[in-house]
Order: structure tokens, then C-alpha cells, then sequence
């Protein structure tokens, strides 16, 4: 998701706004001057070859979402947007983050969801690596790690894997909600069983502005019970430009702890290859020593389709200060990823 992740980001669902905006769901149109994806037509015989062949399992695979903060989300990568998608899906990434006192952090991370057959698409196969646990991937305060991404695909460290089955909700007003449970495997092979239940709700609150709030309950074995809430403001500035403001916060009862995240966005879709989403956050804790800022950071992602519609390479340079040095020292660090997205595009 997208996260665990880039302080940054959220979605919007499906109905229309009385005055909608013009094309919402429409990303800026591919004229005839504009340029080929970086890794069409190359001279290199090898790699047009096993181009191709991952062109056609990308459109076996599951589905595509629809509007502007959706396909802003899509776009990104983020875990609203593969939650939201229909069918099955799978996404894997390969970040590297280089800091300026010379570390590197670097991970592969996987998310797939699998319809069952004869399910009428009810139940899903979920199989992730791309979280420790589902607590550690929601509060993300870490402090070896940059602020949680939520922008972009994760990139937190890993030393777990996930499977799990998810059952979504049929609700009249409330959006893709879901129950799932399954097992967390923390260092491979001790098991940490999960249980959750989700739900987002949409607001049009006027032809420009959408609002969205999600709550997420979940039950871990090793971090017990807690609640992830998300409110989501979306501006649609034009066909270019959505500004997002989202708070999000996070209850742990065995820790009693509160933990909050808010972060201003602005994404900027220069054309159908590439986006950029400035983004500027601040996080606050009530661990320790009571309510206080723990975090902030400010940075930009760079996402440029390199191939076709699936396959994204994403540059995101930022900065973090922590109050693990009492904000004294910046964290400078440059993301580098590569991400391929295998779902099936509608027609």
C-alpha cells in the first residue's frame, strides 16, 4: 500500500456529482507529438521479446479503476487503488533508497489478490510480503525508516510475509468494504495470525471537492487489537491537478497509544507517462512522553511509465527529520523503484 509508504495520498469511488467535472476519469490525452514509452521499440531484441510476453499475462490478469482520485491512486500505486480494483491482480516493486550517510535500503515486495472461482468474486486469496504485520504497516513510526509512504508502493523493510482470504461486503452506501483474516509469517516462520474488517465511505460535498473516510478495525496475535481511521479531502483542480489533504490515525490498545499522520499532496498528471505528487507531512505520537510531534517531512515523486500502462519506474528524492535527534538533523534520501502492475485492462 501504498502503504506502509509515501506520506502522501488516498482515492476517490464511483458516482457522479451533479455538475461533474469534465472528463474526470480521463487522464490529459495522448496527442501525436507526445512520446513513446521509454522501453517501446528498442533495438534490443531480447527485451522487446520478454516485453511482449509480460504484455499478454498483464492482460489475463484482473481489472481497472475508474475517476480522478481513482486513477490518481491507480497511477501511484497505492493501496486504496489495489484494494479498489476489481479482479485479480498483482503487483510487485523493487525499491532502493540511498541516504545520505551512505545506507541503503532495498526490499522486493509483492501484493496479489486471486478471485476464488464459483464465488461470484466474493472471496479473494490474499498474498503479500510487502508488510511486517498489519499494525507495523499501519502506524509505520519506526524510526530507522522515513514516514510512512502512502503515495506510492511500500518500501518498508521486510521480514514477513502475509496469506489471508478476504470476503468483501455488499453495502448500499458504504464503498468496498470487506472482512479478511490470515496468517502473518514474521521472520518467515513464526506465524501471527490477523483478523480485520474495513469499510470506506464517499461524500460529494460539491462538483470539486469529494470527501472519504475509512475505518479499518483489526486484530493481530502479537499486537492485539486496533483501529485505523482515514479522512480524505480531494480537490479536482482540472484533468491536470487533484490536491489531497489526509489525516489518518491509529489506536493500538495493547500499547495505548495513538498515533497521527497528516499530509498535503498536490499530484500534477504532466501526461498519460508520467505524474508527480508534491508532498509535505507531519506525524504525532502519544508515545513515551504524551501527545507530540514525532516526524515531518516534505519531498516529491516522480512516476514515469516506462512501458505500456503496467510497468512504472519511480524517483522520489525527500528529506525527514525525526525527533530521534530532536529534528537537529535532516534525513536527505533519493527512492528509486521499479514497479510492474498485472491486471487486466479494460478494453
Amino acid at each position: 500500500m501504498i502503504l506502509s509508504c509515501l506520506p502522501v495520498l488516498c482515492v476517490a469511488e464511483t458516482s457522479q456529482p451533479p455538475n461533474p467535472p469534465p472528463a474526470s476519469n480521463e487522464l490529459p490525452a495522448e496527442s501525436s507529438d507526445q512520446k513513446t514509452y521509454f522501453l517501446e521499440h528498442t533495438d534490443i531484441p531480447m527485451l522487446n521479446e520478454t516485453l511482449n510476453r509480460l504484455d499478454d499475462w498483464q492482460k489475463w490478469v484482473g481489472s481497472e479503476v475508474e475517476d480522478l482520485g481513482q486513477a490518481t491512486d491507480n497511477f501511484f500505486g497505492t493501496e486504496v487503488a489495489f484494494e479498489q480494483s476489481k479482479g485479480n491482480r498483482l503487483d510487485i516493486s523493487f525499491p532502493f533508497q540511498f541516504h545520505q550517510d551512505g545506507q541503503i535500503d532495498q526490499s522486493i515486495n509483492l501484493r496479489a489478490k486471486i478471485d476464488l472461482p464459483r464465488t461470484n468474486k466474493k472471496w479473494q486469496i490474499i498474498v503479500t510480503s510487502a508488510e511486517q504485520s498489519l499494525t507495523e504497516s499501519l502506524t509505520g513510526n519506526d524510526n530507522t525508516q522515513p514516514v510512512q509512504r502512502k503515495a506510492t508502493a511500500v518500501n518498508d523493510k521486510n521480514n514477513s510475509n502475509a496469506v489471508g482470504l478476504r470476503f468483501l461486503i455488499d453495502t448500499k452506501d458504504v464503498i468496498s468494504s470487506f472482512v479478511g483474516f490470515g496468517v502473518n509469517f514474521r521472520n518467515i516462520i513464526q506465524p501471527d495470525p490477523y483478523a480485520r474488517i474495513k469499510g470506506n465511505k464517499k461524500w460529494l460535498l460539491s462538483p470539486v471537492w469529494t470527501s472519504r473516510m475509512s475505518h479499518d478495525l483489526f486484530w493481530e496475535s502479537v499486537q492485539g487489537v486496533g483501529l485505523r481511521s482515514t479522512q480524505t479531502f480531494d480537490a479536482n483542480l482540472g484533468k491536470q491537478h487533484l490536491f489531497r489533504s489526509e489525516t489518518i490515525g491509529t489506536w493500538l490498545d495493547k500499547e495505548q497509544a495513538y498515533d497521527i499522520d497528516h499530509n498535503f499532496i498536490l499530484f500534477d498528471q504532466v501526461n498519460v507517462h508520467r505524474g508527480l505528487a508534491y508532498h509535505l507531512g507531519w506525524s504525532w505520537t502519544t508515545k513515551e512522553k504524551g501527545f507530540h510531534l514525532s516526524a515531518y517531512h516534505a519531498g516529491v515523486n516522480w512516476r514515469e511509465r516506462v512501458y505500456k500502462r503496467w510497468l512504472f519506474v519511480e524517483l522520489e528524492p525527500r528529506v525527514d527529520f525525526s525527533e530521534s535527534n530532536d529534528f537537529k538533523q535532516a534525513d536527505f534520501s533519493i527512492l528509486l523503484m521499479l514497479e510492474a502492475q498485472f491486471y487486466k485492462v479494460k478494453p
